[in-house]
């Protein structure tokens, strides 16, 4: 990330920073334009999706490196079903962002789903995914498609997620609109209801 100053205080009388830095920076959120010549890129998705009923998975047991956390485990582990899943925002915690940030660990050895995890999260109907690890491992990075092909966003390097008391929650994760966006730098929030 660079920053580079169009104005100071000192001589303008106001500070006015351009930044230089790749979209998929820090937490942010991938469109199916990322993966996808013809997906629908960020400005492009309705904004209901980044905003709605969520759930966190706690998946801190079996995400270790280099694992392949499997369906079973997404079931067994992270006590998932079709019924609760359905139309809802999964946050995957595996304390991996937060342990390894500015760390080539952060994707050289990270937890990562199985294709048959990512299909079934698709296939039961999930409106986005969020998760503080990356969803692949090695090139050719075949979770990628299988989510953003059905139009479910991805939500990535989310951190702080031991700050949510909760497992059901509201999920705000808002991306900015930029026209043409393989995806979008975003700041994203639970909202616990007593």
């Amino acid at each position: 990330m660079r920053f580079t100053p169009i104005t100071t205080h000192e001589v303008e009388k106001r500070s006015n920073t351009e930044v230089l830095f790749s979209i998929h920076t820090g937490t942010h959120i991938d469109s199916p334009y990322h993966f996808f010549s013809e997906g629908k890129t960020i400005e492009q998705l309705p904004l209901d999706i980044f905003i709605g009923p969520a759930l966190l998975v706690d998946l801190r047991e079996v995400a270790k490196p280099n694992h392949e956390i499997t369906l079973g485990e997404l079931r067994e582990v992270g006590g998932l079903t079709e019924e609760l899943v359905q139309g809802k925002r999964l946050v995957l915690w595996g304390d991996w962002a937060s342990k390894h940030w500015n760390s080539k660990k952060l994707y050289e050895s990270n937890p990562y789903l199985s294709q048959e995890a990512a299909t079934w999260l698709r296939d039961a109907g999930v409106v986005a995914v969020g998760l503080d690890f990356a969803v692949d491992g090695a090139p050719p990075y075949p979770n990628h498609p299988i989510l953003l092909g059905s139009e479910i966003p991805l939500i990535e390097n989310l951190v702080n997620l031991e700050a949510i008391q909760a497992r059901e929650f509201m999920l705000i994760a808002l991306p900015l609109p930029i026209v043409g966006g393989d995806g979008s730098p975003a700041r994203v929030v639970a909202r616990i209801d007593d």
